[in-house]
């Protein structure tokens, strides 16, 4: 499936906002093994439906249509994993390095990276 396709469209009509709603989203993941990213499509959680469906009301009046069923939501995992647990964060750590941090393993992270994925080792 290619990374262009669309999970949500916005419409813009006159006085109003019009949202269209998939259960997609383009969710970026690191390879750890074969050191590169790669883009995945994969469901939203109920907290991006519930993100998505305030699009239609936040500038102007208007309708959100999820286009999937309401057991397909009730199915959705509440929140998705945070990035910063499947992500390639080798440059983060180079700039807290930078600005004096010399063990980011100790650094305070509000989700700390996973150790058994090579992230921070100590």
């Amino acid at each position: 499936m290619p990374t262009t396709y669309c999970k949500l469209l916005l419409i813009k009509f006159g006085p109003w906002n019009i949202v269209l709603s998939l259960w997609l989203l383009n969710y970026r993941v690191h390879y750890n093994q074969l050191s590169i990213d790669s883009l995945q499509i994969v469901k939203v959680s109920k907290a991006q439906a519930m993100q998505r469906a305030g699009r239609a009301g936040r500038e102007k009046p208007g309708e959100c249509y999820r286009l999937y069923t309401k057991d397909e939501y009730n199915s959705m995992p509440p929140f998705n994993v945070p990035e910063i647990l499947r992500s390639n964060i080798s440059g983060v750590i180079l700039h807290l390095l930078k600005i004096g941090i010399d063990n980011p393993s100790s650094f305070d992270w509000l989700d700390p990276p996973q150790e058994e994925v090579g992230h921070i080792q100590n």
